[in-house]
């Protein structure tokens, strides 16, 4: 027994330095000193390499620092350790590998990530790479000469200047850090962009003694709206969590150019984060970003209109902006709202996009490489043209400033029709090189609009195209080397035009004819071409139905095809039979049961026909008479063809014909059309020739 306790208390001692350590960097931890807790777990994890709960850690800690690669190398370890792990571990995991440009194994891990938008958003992320990077020969990226060594981003126009933030070392003899990874606090410089070797300089009025956050001039530059720390009388207010949350600031200028009359936005909650602010040139609408409760993810995008009784509630932009993970650092220029999240589809960590905020403008754009890249890419700000400006990153392992500039074109234009400059929509737009060679084709959508990045220099053709239309012509343009702005270009199509034309049987026009042209698929007829009565465009392939009517003429319904060659100005001729009071017109295929009046079923369909004359005919009127072969007595016959006469007239009534336009009439055997009349022997066929139904005009 002496035995036992000495050995139970010999591994206690030895497990002693190791859950002190644990204790310590759990401490450390808890006060956010990730860099000093990651050190600590990492002794500890020497010691005994089996503590599944300290390679957790040591990966937690390095996803707080953003060390992807670290991150990945324990995410790894983690999932080696013990493979029953949540969602959160594996998303996390394809993140980094993300962020490292392993695509093909963060597809591996994404396999065993449950169904969800994550998943899709990710999966979706790796299935337009191509599309991604197809942007990166449009612009140049170069880093700034005002980098540090510590973390620089958040550019933001400052008057001639260029204001940023940092956390490089203001006094070499006062040590302030940040305890999360031992940096200093930020505070912003400035710097001007014109200058050869330009000198960074703290921006007086705007640093306190802790961060100060990404901001933006208004007002002329006489007003400021800028992140911060919470402060209490200049002091951290820290909350229950330990964390003194980011709130926004205002600030004026005053005469003598310096910041002051800082103040609270009145809309902070201390409990939760606002920062990122952008805000229109008038000052009375503001978007920022949030971690407050409510939201569709970590960190939101939100919005305050400015009134006379002071700020609105702050909106939520929904979720045609906001995601599952983090939309953050926007800036607004003109209709376009740019800002940086981590989940919509994109190249790794945090890319940048932008939308129009107060449209349904569909999905955000991916502002694509090489502005964005597979690490954190974020806080763009651009000018009026949109074609430059700076951008942050921590791309090269640490937050730096990077300015681009645009080197393509636009070309942008509309496709319209030739005849009318109605816009076309759902039309494509063909771009051929010098030799004939497509370069891209683009389509217009729900839209009659294009505009098309290029920076192919040379000649260009252009044309729009689109399934029953024809092209106008091809436009030609030269595009010079040096060329970046924008080239207009309206583009034209046209349907080929038919003119109907409603003649007699003597080939004479009909005067006061009527008449539509309908596409068989559709419901609606066609409108006449402006300006004229009897000329229509058309679409070749596709097939018309024609109806033509006209006083003492038989209306006509006819069904063509416009050939798939026709290149317009052509003729459909549609020929009227007048109509002759007492013309008798023979109905085939009536049929009725032996020595019935009950129509068979065959039947209707001739009389259908019926129907359909009666309908397109509504001024005439007929009689509809039955007659027999001489077989059977002459009043049988008589009798016999009454009832048929009278059960095909019930079916056009019962189709919807008026009864007033119908008379039937059963003249029996008593109208032969050959010589087979009672006495006389004759074939069968004689006597079928006179068993018919037939219509004979009445009146108009």
């Amino acid at each position: 027994m002496l035995v036992l306790l000495t050995l139970n208390y010999f591994v206690q001692a030895q497990n002693l330095p190791i859950l002190n350590l644990n204790r310590r960097a759990e401490v450390e931890f808890d006060k956010f000193s990730y860099s000093k807790a990651k050190d600590l777990y990492m002794e500890s994890y020497v010691q005994d390499s089996t503590q599944v709960d300290v390679i957790g850690q040591i990966a937690k800690c390095y996803l707080k620092l953003n060390n992807s690669i670290e991150a990945e190398r324990w995410l790894t370890k983690l999932i080696q350790s013990d493979s029953v792990q949540s969602d959160d571990i594996y998303y996390a995991l394809a993140q980094q590998l993300s962020k490292n440009t392993k695509y093909d194994e963060t597809a591996d891990v994404l396999i065993k990530l449950n169904a969800g938008k994550a998943k899709d958003f990710r999966a979706e992320s790796l299935s337009r790479l191509d599309e991604f990077f197809a942007t990166s020969k449009f612009y140049e990226v170069t880093s700034l000469e005002v980098n540090s060594p510590s973390s620089d981003f958040g550019p933001m126009y400052y008057g001639d200047q260029i204001a940023f933030l940092s956390a490089r070392q203001k006094n070499k003899w006062v040590i302030s850090s940040f305890s999360w990874d031992g940096t200093e606090f930020l505070n912003f410089y400035s710097f001007s962009p014109d200058s050869v070797a330009p000198d960074v300089t703290p921006i007086a009025g705007l640093n306190s003694a802790y961060h100060e956050g990404p901001g933006q001039l208004y007002d002329k530059g006489q007003k400021i709206v800028f992140t911060r720390n919470h402060l209490i009388k200049n002091k951290l207010g820290r909350q229950e969590d330990g964390i003194s949350k980011l709130q926004l600031y205002f600030a004026a200028r005053t005469e003598d150019g310096r910041w002051s009359e800082v103040s609270p936005f009145e809309q902070n909650i201390p409990s939760y984060s606002f920062g990122h602010p952008t805000i229109n040139m008038a000052g009375d609408t503001l978007i920022f970003a949030s971690d407050m409760p409510g939201g569709f993810g970590g960190t939101d995008l939100y919005f305050c209109v400015a009134r006379e009784a002071g700020w609105s509630v702050p909106a939520n932009f929904g979720d045609r902006i906001n995601t599952e993970g983090n939309e953050m650092f926007p800036f607004w220029q003109g209709q376009k709202l740019y800002f940086a999240s981590d989940f919509w589809p994109g190249l790794g960590g945090l890319d940048l996009f932008f939308t129009n905020p107060w449209a349904d403008s569909g999905e955000p754009v991916n502002i694509g490489a090489p502005i964005n890249s597979s690490q954190d890419d974020f806080g763009l700000i651009t000018g009026e043209s949109q074609r430059s400006g700076y951008f942050s990153s921590d791309r090269s392992g640490n937050d730096d400033i990077y300015k681009f500039d645009a080197k393509f074109y636009t070309l942008s234009g509309e496709v319209k029709d030739l005849y009318s400059d109605a816009p076309i929509e759902e039309a494509e737009v063909v771009f051929l090189d010098s030799l004939g060679r497509v370069m891209d084709i683009f389509s217009t959508g729900a839209s009659n609009s294009f505009e098309v990045n290029s920076t192919y220099s040379g000649q260009l053709t252009v044309y729009a195209r689109k399934s029953g239309y024809l092209i106008q012509d091809s436009l030609k343009v030269v595009m010079g080397v040096d060329f970046v702005g924008m080239q207009k270009m309206d583009l034209y199509l046209f349907v080929p035009d038919l003119e109907m034309i409603i003649l007699d049987e003597s080939d004479q026009v009909i005067a006061g004819a009527v008449h539509y042209l309908r596409p068989i698929a559709a419901q609606k007829p066609l409108q006449p071409l402006a300006g004229e009565d009897l000329l229509y465009g058309v679409v070749p392939g596709k097939t018309y139905e024609l109806f033509a009517a006209a006083d003492g003429f038989y209306s006509k319904r006819d069904t063509f095809q416009i050939p798939d060659g026709f290149a317009g100005n052509g003729q459909h001729l549609v020929h009227l039979k007048k109509v002759v009071i007492g013309e008798s017109i023979r109905l085939d295929h009536i049929y009725y049961d032996v020595n019935s009046a009950h129509l068979r079923v065959e039947s209707e369909k001739e009389l259908d026909k019926v129907v359909a004359f009666m309908t397109d005919n509504p001024h005439i009127n007929i009689e509809l008479s039955s007659h027999t072969d001489s077989r059977g007595t002459d009043a049988y016959n008589l009798r016999l063809s009454q009832q048929r006469a009278e059960s095909a007239t019930q079916y056009l009534i019962d189709q919807g014909i008026d009864k007033k336009r119908i008379t039937p009439k059963g003249y029996g055997e008593s109208k032969p059309v050959n010589r087979c009349v009672n006495g006389v022997n004759c074939s069968a066929d004689e006597h079928q020739e006179n068993r018919r139904t037939e219509l004979v005009i009445l009146a108009m």
